[in-house]
């Protein structure tokens, strides 16, 4: 029983990775696509292979072992054995991406599934043999010496795009972003602007003074008057690379509607 989970395990570790990397091959291959790189290409196999490995290791061994061990009780001829365990590996393994409605993955999980009944096969037949720990042993190799193939004939990946520095117009733009925020209505860069709402002479002014390195206080300043009539109102928002962060806000509401 030990020989048989040992033999189990391997045909699971090489048709995993038989799934794994055919994939990003032939999409390479087939479909001329060239932007795998070196990290893209190992990091689609971790993921995938923490997927692939366990469920290969479950659901196919499961199969398999009952293949192996229910057929041979109604099949006697050994070539017809052989052949309808075959088909039986494929089946199921198609039956896998059929029931989570993947048509597209029916031929890469049949494949898997082929591979995993050719391996089980070869190890049977060398069970006997006196080279058999050498067999196991290359075949452990194979998909690690294929990665180390595969992964020197790969770009590596690109470098990082240069970051220029992060201006005031940058801080003014972020803090301005969003057609649902009150902020919308002033201008969108360091300056004022004059309308009238209601009767009101309104005066909207966008201000920024900075911080520290790449880091900006953006000042937002909403000024009203109608014959004696005047009021004001701030906000204020603290603008470094990629944060926003409300400083604070004063005065009082306007009026009239700020649209």
């Amino acid at each position: 029983m030990l020989h048989v989970l040992g033999r189990k395990v391997l045909n699971t570790y090489i048709s995993a990775f038989a799934l794994i990397i055919c994939i990003p091959l032939l999409s390479m291959l087939v479909k001329g696509d060239k932007n795998y790189t070196v990290d893209s290409f190992l990091s689609w196999m971790g993921i995938s292979g923490m997927i692939a490995f366990p469920v290969i290791l479950i659901y196919g061994s499961l199969i398999s072992v009952g293949l192996e061990f229910l057929l041979p009780k109604w099949i006697k001829n050994r070539s017809v054995l052989i052949i309808t365990q075959g088909i039986g590996h494929v089946a199921f393994g198609a039956l896998h991406a059929i029931l989570l409605k993947l048509d597209w993955f029916i031929y890469f999980t049949a494949w898997a599934a082929l591979v995993y009944f050719l391996m089980d096969q070869l190890l049977i037949c060398i069970q006997n043999n006196k080279h058999r720990l050498k067999v196991w042993i290359g075949l452990f190799l194979l998909p690690i010496v294929i990665t180390v193939l595969v992964s020197a004939l790969l770009p590596p990946a690109p470098p990082p795009l240069p970051v220029g520095p992060f201006t005031k117009e940058d801080a003014v733009s972020i803090a301005t972003a969003g057609d649902g925020t009150m902020t919308r209505v002033y201008p969108d860069q360091v300056g004022k602007t004059t309308t009238e709402i209601d009767g009101y002479s309104v005066t909207r002014e966008t201000k920024v003074s900075e911080l520290g390195e790449e880091t900006y206080e953006v000042f937002f300043v909403e000024s009203w008057s109608k014959e004696e009539d005047r009021g004001e109102q701030w906000v204020s928002y603290i603008v470094s690379r990629g944060s926003l962060e409300h400083n604070g806000s004063g005065g009082k509401s306007p009026p009239f509607s700020i649209d």
